[in-house]
């Protein structure tokens, strides 16, 4: 039988689900699964209307929780209040928005928004966030709080992409 560690911090669901909004990384990481699903779907010549079909079904709200669990998971509720206090800080919302604009660049997703104007103040008070452990891992391509995001996700990913393929097909 395998036993599993008892995991790191245990914070509360929602105030990991607070984080997410406050911050948009739901949204980041929904628009990462969009664009890995373009990249291996062009890579495999599936019909436009699949991926179209697949992206639609793609929306932040659908990765909020799976990253809510994920983040749940990681981090202590002091960590996540920590981490809810600077995205809701005048610096916190300038990363925030950097971050989102950014991201979109990387994944050639249309963005309304522009670079925000920082002061060396706000690039302080940034590092310093980045320098703590939820700051490390926030944004990290193969975190912990994404594995188990994609985990939970995984089925419905696949059921998203049967039900397109079906529909392309005329099924």
């Amino acid at each position: 039988m395998l036993i599993m560690p008892q995991a790191f911090a245990n914070g509360s669901e929602k105030l990991a689900t607070q984080l997410l909004e406050v911050s948009g990384i739901n949204t980041i990481y929904m628009q990462g699964i969009v664009a890995g699903y373009k990249k291996s779907a062009t890579g495999t010549n599936r019909p436009t209307t699949v991926i179209g079909c697949f992206a639609a079904k793609i929306t932040p709200r659908l990765t909020l929780r799976p990253l809510a669990i994920g983040y749940a998971t990681e981090f202590s509720d002091r960590e996540l209040q920590a981490a809810i206090s600077f995205f809701e800080s005048k610096s916190g919302k300038k990363y925030a928005q950097y971050q989102r604009v950014k991201s979109s660049e990387m994944f050639g997703a249309p963005s309304q928004e522009k670079e925000p104007d920082m002061t060396s103040r706000d690039l302080e008070l940034i590092n310093a966030f980045l320098e703590t452990r939820i700051g490390k891992l926030i944004l990290a391509t193969n975190s912990p709080m994404s594995a188990t995001a994609k985990t939970i996700l995984q089925p419905q990913l696949a059921s998203f992409h049967e039900q397109c393929s079906k529909s392309a097909a005329g099924g």
